[in-house]
């Protein structure tokens, strides 16, 4: 140890060097090529390693499965020693390569009464058949594969229809002890679903602000932010990169109106000045942005905000979410009530409520 800088001097490790590589390509979704290209080992060689040339695709690749068999065995050995029921929750998904993947994960309460929780697996589900069969056949697997096949307590699943044709094969085989608990609905999807029915109904609105936004991030996208950028500094508003929306996350089209709204000056008079460009409207004045479009947005934003905190609160990843349920359904049912009889969301909420 340098008493001077407090560093402590380490010996370089070729194994502890090509496990940490391993695991950075892994996480980070990298080609397993990556080690070897010429831009990494440079940037190695000049801060770090001049002798530094590389790890071999190969290598890589061996390397990241010898990771993933030990993670497994270490899996295998802290499951055993679980001695309460687990608690399962599977999703379908699409990774960055747009390969469609299985991902299992069990939580459990250990001796302290803490959440806890581990991936069990992640299965490339290579015809993306998406059916219930898959997937009960896939969970039934990986389960058989840990040795938990009786420690299955309950699954989490959304309401899809082809989660219920899992369900009933997998109650089945796995034989849990409360059948009548077995399937464990998500809250947040359901929410989702609710807040995607009433969002069909101010769908032109929010058409108009998908395509002021579109038309500033679009073509001539330098120009375009630049003449966005003048006027929300002349508003007194802090820069900002409008993020669109992801169909699939929940809560995406809460926090990109709430943002447009924010910056609804700037935003109005940037896309208003080109409205006569666009050749889907006849009158240009059909596709401009008015005050009364985002007073219909603020409205709407306020209403979604009720559902973007039940979702955040069920996200909990390591608390208990389900004893709030029953408050928080209680809450929304009786917001909805009032939403019931409110200008422009009697047909869209009357269409939950009955």
């Amino acid at each position: 140890m340098d008493p001077a800088t407090g560093l402590i001097a380490k010996k370089y490790n070729k194994l502890r060097d090509r496990e940490e590589i391993a695991k950075m390509v892994a996480v980070g979704c990298l080609p397993f090529s990556f080690p070897s290209s010429d831009a990494f080992i440079r940037y190695i060689q000049a801060i770090y390693n001049p002798m530094f040339n590389g790890i071999p695709r190969t290598t890589c690749r061996s390397d990241i499965f010898r990771l993933h068999s030990q993670y497994c065995f270490y899996l295998s050995t802290l499951i055993k020693n679980i001695q309460c029921r687990l608690s399962l929750t599977s999703n379908l998904g699409c990774a960055v390569n747009k390969n469609d993947y299985l991902t299992v994960t069990y939580h459990w309460m250990d001796s302290n009464f803490v959440m806890q929780k581990r991936i069990l697996a992640f299965l490339y589900d290579e015809d993306r058949k998406h059916t219930g069969q898959f997937i009960a056949d896939s969970i039934v697997k990986i389960v058989g594969y840990y040795g938990i096949e009786n420690k299955i307590l309950c699954i989490a699943f959304d309401n899809a229809s082809n989660n219920k044709t899992a369900i009933k094969k997998l109650k089945s085989t796995l034989s849990p002890p409360l059948p009548e608990i077995f399937h464990i609905k998500c809250a947040c999807h359901i929410y989702n679903l609710i807040v995607k029915d009433v969002l069909e109904f101010f769908k032109l609105y929010i058409e108009k602000i998908r395509l002021a936004v579109g038309f500033i991030q679009g073509n001539n996208r330098r120009s375009r932010i630049r003449e966005f950028k003048v006027k929300y500094q002349e508003n007194g508003f802090a820069p900002i990169l409008m993020l669109g929306e992801i169909d699939t996350r929940w809560n995406s089209t809460y926090e990109f109106l709430k943002t447009c709204y924010k910056y609804r000056i700037s935003i109005t008079l940037t896309f208003n000045q080109h409205c006569g460009s666009f050749a889907d409207f006849a009158d240009s004045a059909d596709c401009m942005l008015h005050n009364s479009d985002w007073v219909v947005i603020n409205d709407l934003v306020k209403y979604l905000e009720k559902f973007y905190v039940a979702t955040v609160e069920f996200s909990g990843a390591y608390c208990l979410t389900v004893c709030n349920i029953l408050a928080y359904i209680a809450d929304i049912s009786g917001f909805l009530k009032e939403y019931k009889n409110k200008e422009g969301y009697k047909e869209a909420v009357g269409a939950i409520t009955t």
